[in-house]
């Protein structure tokens, strides 16, 4: 009888550890898909700025190639093609640092931290 309600138990505590890990599975995905949100809305914003930079930048020098053609007719073109180089490179070399220094890691792990500390309160909480 005492082996019975000793299995019993246990089944009971195993179960309980086990919602317990689902649940905090749960808070998790759920704390990624609000983050996989957020970052889905900034890519769209991103890529609308930068359609809208690019026709601006395009207007801009045409504009500028037409007003200076008198003046220095086909040079013009070579020093646009090497001022708009030398942007897009200075902004390869910027992305590459970032990604070198690990800029992203903090803004991925924030919410999965908030999470688990979260869960880490409630079990010494419950065990008080």
């Amino acid at each position: 009888m005492l082996m019975i309600g000793l299995t019993v138990g246990l089944l009971l505590i195993s179960k309980n550890r086990f919602a317990g890990f689902l649940s905090k599975l749960e808070r998790v995905v759920l704390a990624w898909a609000k983050l996989r949100t957020r970052l889905l809305k900034l890519f769209f914003v991103l890529i609308l700025a930068i359609l809208s930079a690019w026709f601006a930048i395009a207007y801009g020098t045409v504009l500028i190639v037409y007003l200076t053609w008198e003046s220095l007719g086909w040079k013009i073109l070579c020093i646009l093609t090497l001022v708009f180089t030398a942007g897009a490179l200075s902004l390869f070399y910027y992305a590459c640092s970032i990604v070198r220094l690990s800029l992203l890691t903090p803004l991925l792990m924030r919410d999965t931290l908030e999470v688990e500390q979260d869960c880490s309160r409630r079990s010494a909480s419950r065990r008080e």
